[in-house]
């Protein structure tokens, strides 16, 4: 079996079995992604090539063709099929989600001001994350993408690892190592093929060789 497919095979789900896990057909799933209503497969795969959501074509080394979701779909598609639009309420908790993390991970200053107070980043950035939760990105990096605080909470420790990593104060390994932690259980492991081009990579396997040299 190919590595790409026991990625696959352990972390997502095709369309028929996450369509009939949440009592849809395959078509009725196809009409809510169609319309912006849930989010898009993080994975297409096609006879020649496998299709990444956040890292377009890479190569097909022996997976079935088939459109490949995180299980957390269910948990949209269990909203959306009611009738409820998720844009409304996905804006509204995160951007409770960022102010929160704007307070105790890392200062946000576009988004909001130094009492917290909502900025004009602010909708630019829920704008950007609506974009990505519906082409399937955040499902494709984030751990636990059933939850919108658990991806506030991994794009913004992103956000500060990589500040702190293009700073120009010295690395301190007392302090980036429980943020690597951190962010290594908030993020997916990618696959194979994505994975050296992954945040993953380069915040924890390169950030903490990094460290290592340092001592």
């Amino acid at each position: 079996m190919s590595t790409m497919r026991n990625y696959l095979d352990r972390y997502f789900r095709e369309a028929s079995v996450i369509a009939e896990g949440s009592g849809l057909s395959v078509d009725e799933l196809d009409r809510l992604v169609a319309a912006g209503a849930v989010p898009a497969p993080s994975y297409t795969v096609l006879a020649n090539r496998i299709v990444s959501a956040a890292f377009g074509d890479l190569p097909n080394d022996g997976v079935p063709a088939g459109r490949y979701f995180a299980p957390s779909q269910k948990q949209w598609l269990d909203r959306a099929s009611g009738g409820a639009s998720l844009e409304p309420a996905f804006r509204e908790e995160m951007a409770r989600a960022l102010a929160d993390a704007d307070r105790t991970i890392h200062r946000l200053p576009d988004a909001f001001d130094e009492d917290g107070e909502p900025l004009p980043g602010l909708a630019a950035r829920l704008d950007s994350m609506w974009g990505y939760f519906l082409d399937g990105v955040f499902a494709l990096c984030v751990a636990e993408s059933g939850s919108v605080r658990s991806i506030a909470r991994k794009e913004v420790l992103q956000e500060k690892l990589s500040a702190l990593c293009e700073g120009a104060e010295p690395l301190d390994r007392e302090g980036l190592a429980p943020l690597i932690d951190q962010y290594a259980s908030a993020a997916m492991p990618f696959s194979p093929a994505e994975y050296p081009h992954s945040s993953r990579k380069r915040l924890v396997s390169d950030l903490s060789q990094r460290l290592s040299l340092a001592d």
